[in-house]
């Protein structure tokens, strides 16, 4: 039996191990309590995230999670690592002599065999890996992403293919005109082979001077379609989320500097922020992009389709180029608070500094300006100014550049072709007159020679059947009859032939 000190002992030990059990009872309760709510919070996180990826997927165009394809990717580029090893020799031609040996000694394939498999091979792993991203990729879009995602790669797909057309399409109008113009060389007898090389090689660079640079042209016009894409992803992105506005509020509490207005007569300041200078940036980008591949796509667009002459077509595109450059400068100054009736201090300064030293420049570009609008010269023409022959190969806002017969550029300033006098040899037409003296023995029958050198023209190739070559006598010199040969040759390139 216990003593009474030993049953309060053993009494007090129930009661601790009473206590114990009640303390762990409690303590399990309010862990499943806490796991409970743990659980709970984990499905609505989950949930939350699930919308937040939704709401990407569906206002951002995001696209959907490749994390299997990451996974997956290293495998089928070790694939492709070591059939190019096999197939190509990189440094060590061993590889292939390895690879064909197996195939050879295993199978017992013939070389033509094992070649044939291994291209079969080698189509097959550029055809199946892409097709494996595509599948991958659109499976976890929604029909929703699915189609606009198609829409968008549809409409990139017509916008190259309708380029494309377009440079197929000036690519065969030229392959008609060289043929039309090989038919007319036969026509004349093999023209060419009168020419000289130097001259030959006048009309070449007069030739390619005219044609356009289809690759150029393509590149900027797909660029330019490529930036417009941009920029619209850009403006949707801003206007999807402007509840982000706020984040970037900031920008407006900065100011740089106030620009005061007068609005009916009421003072304003208006405080220009750093805020408007990113505006300002972009409308700068965007002006950048628009002057350097518009007037390529202008060019394949619409100016193929019309009937212009080489000139007409670059004066519209240069003037196009100044409209977006004004355009863009206004909007950006306007942006800053640099509006017109601001820069009236500087037309001051700029007309008495017209009146120094900018004079020149600026009857120059003005001068460019007229001879755009006016075109007394165009791309292409040969001209003739201050004892200087040549064809004008380019016009810019303040020189001409002349190539010459020696291939030599001559700048010329614009206001040389408004000021001065000059001879545009193919301004409305490319027909010229050349003149050739001829001296007669003394007692020679005027009519007969005057029949002999109208005969004589007529079968050069390079005379012109209309208007019809004249002879004439013009002159006695130390008795001696001088006849004067008047022809008509087709371009500027036939006149020293006909001189020879």
């Amino acid at each position: 039996m216990f003593t009474k000190d030993q049953f309060k002992i053993f009494e007090e030990q129930l009661l601790i191990q009473h206590d114990l059990l009640n303390a762990l009872l409690i303590g399990c309760d309010t862990q499943i309590l806490e796991l409970t709510k743990l659980k709970s919070l984990y499905g609505q996180l989950e949930e939350a995230i699930k919308e937040v990826k939704e709401a990407s997927h569906k206002y951002l165009f995001w696209v959907a999670d490749t994390n299997s394809y990451a996974i997956a990717a290293p495998f089928p580029i070790v694939w492709m690592s070591l059939g190019y090893g096999f197939r190509h020799a990189w440094l060590y031609p061993i590889a292939v002599a390895l690879g064909e040996g197996l195939f050879v000694i295993h199978f017992g394939w013939k070389m033509k065999q094992v070649r044939c498999a291994l291209r079969y091979y080698t189509l097959s792993i550029t055809t199946i890996i892409p097709l494996i991203t595509i599948l991958i990729t659109v499976n976890n879009y929604s029909d929703r992403e699915f189609t606009s995602s198609i829409g968008r790669l549809c409409f990139i797909l017509v916008c190259v293919g309708w380029m494309f057309i377009q440079r197929r399409r000036i690519a065969f109008e030229r392959a008609k005109q060289r043929r039309a113009e090989m038919l007319a060389q036969r026509a004349r007898n093999t023209e060419e082979q009168m020419l000289s090389p130097s001259q030959l090689n006048e009309v070449a660079a007069e030739v390619d001077n005219k044609i356009l640079d289809l690759d150029t042209i393509s590149a900027k016009s797909l660029q330019l379609v490529r930036s417009i894409l941009t920029l619209m992803a850009l403006l949707s992105v801003i206007l999807l989320w402007s509840e982000l506005h706020s984040a970037f509020s900031f920008l407006e509490n900065i100011t740089l500097w106030d620009s005061a207005s007068t609005v009916k007569g009421i003072d304003n300041l208006q405080p220009i922020t750093l805020n408007s200078i990113f505006i300002v940036i972009l409308v700068l980008i965007i002006t950048t992009q628009m002057v350097r591949n518009l007037p390529a796509l202008l060019e394949l667009a619409l100016l193929q389709h019309l009937n212009l002459t080489p000139g007409t077509g670059y004066a519209i595109t240069t003037l196009t180029k100044y409209g977006l450059i004004l355009l863009g400068g206004l909007i950006g100054f306007s942006i800053i608070g640099m509006e017109w009736s601001k820069f009236q201090w500087l037309a001051a300064a700029l007309g008495v500094g017209l009146g120094f030293g900018l004079q020149e420049i600026f009857a120059n570009f003005v001068s460019g300006l007229i001879i755009l609008f006016e075109k007394p010269i165009r791309i292409g023409d040969t001209v003739t100014i201050r004892n200087l022959t040549g064809s004008i190969t380019k016009i810019n806002t303040r020189a001409t550049t002349i190539t010459d017969w020696d291939r030599k550029e001559i700048i010329v300033p614009n206001k040389a072709f408004i000021t001065e006098q000059f001879v545009n040899w193919s301004l409305s037409d490319t027909v010229t007159r050349v003149v050739l003296h001829v001296p007669a023995p003394a007692e020679s029958n005027i009519e007969k020679i005057s029949n002999i050198l109208v005969q004589a023209a007529i079968r050069c190739p390079l005379v012109l059947d209309f208007p019809i070559p004249e002879a004439f006598l013009v002159d006695i010199q130390k008795g001696l009859p001088l006849f004067e040969l008047r022809i008509y040759a087709a371009e500027m390139s036939h006149r020293m032939p006909l001189r020879h």
